[in-house]
């Protein structure tokens, strides 16, 4: 890390990477300022912080961490990083952008609606608002409004009201080192709307050796007698440092299970906060 505090560090990369963001809606630019002045207010987390005083968030802080590129990837190389085979709608991300070719949306059929945040903000913003928002569920958590601030895309999943999802649904989020330390921030957005029920498979692999810090943040909102169980399975290398935070929200009679298969990467730090 240069001389820049960490949190000017982020605060001023956050300012000379606005023109990768023009375009986006009022509303999305003013979370995006919101969670990076929240972020600022909040400072880095140390072990000081009872929520920290088992992981040392100094393994960020040490390092000048520039958003990450989004390479192009073949097939072949995403099968050669262990993903397990799908048979049903998979969507893939590369460093936090979703990589078309390597996804599976029209296995998801009519029923269901799997979509980026990128193609959702070009054809039916409205949909992702409610995501906007300031939520104080996020509002103490440093790493999750970094992750509001510089998302630059997500997936977007909605169940319908009294659907069963046939087969489980694949979110695939790739992180791709770079020669210098990178971040990469992974989102994603799951709604099941009442009496619906699915699976949902959140997989994060990576691929090549070096620096990376995965920042994640998923929401996920279970409706009244709907039914998700979500199964995380970490699988990046040694040389990652993960971070997550998931948001839970449960309607009445709702059910939610969580299951977390970690194995991989150097640090990993699963959140999960309900509401």
């Amino acid at each position: 890390m240069s001389d820049a505090s960490p949190e000017r560090h982020w605060t001023e990369l956050f300012a000379a990477t606005a023109a990768t963001r023009a375009g986006e809606p009022g509303w999305l630019e003013a979370s995006r300022k919101s969670a990076i002045a929240r972020f600022a207010e909040l400072g880095f987390p140390t072990r000081r912080d009872e929520e920290w005083k088992y992981t040392n968030p100094a393994v960020i802080a040490k390092h000048a961490w520039r958003p990450a590129a989004t390479p192009a990837l073949s097939p072949a190389q995403l099968g050669a990083a262990g993903l397990p085979p799908c048979e049903g709608p998979r969507m893939v991300f590369v460093n936090g952008r979703f990589a078309a070719d390597l996804s599976a949306l029209a296995a998801a059929g009519s029923a269901l609606t799997l979509a980026p945040f990128a193609r959702l903000l070009a054809d039916d913003a409205a949909v992702l608002e409610p995501f906007g928002a300031r939520e104080e569920i996020f509002d103490g958590r440093a790493f999750a409004q970094l992750a509001r601030a510089f998302a630059p895309d997500g997936a977007f999943v909605r169940i319908p009201r009294d659907h069963a999802a046939a087969t489980p649904i694949e979110l695939v989020f790739v992180s791709v080192p770079e020669a210098a330390p990178a971040a990469a921030h992974p989102r994603f957005a799951v709604v099941l709307e009442p009496g619906s029920r699915a699976t949902l498979h959140e997989i994060h692999v990576s691929i090549g050796p070096g620096a990376h810090w995965t920042n994640a943040l998923g929401e996920v909102r279970v409706g009244e007698n709907a039914q998700l169980h979500h199964v995380k399975l970490l699988l990046e290398g040694a040389e990652i440092t993960h971070f997550s935070h998931l948001a839970a929200r449960a309607a009445r009679d709702a059910r939610l299970r969580t299951t977390l298969v970690s194995l991989g990467a150097g640090v990993a730090r699963h959140d999960i906060v309900a509401a």
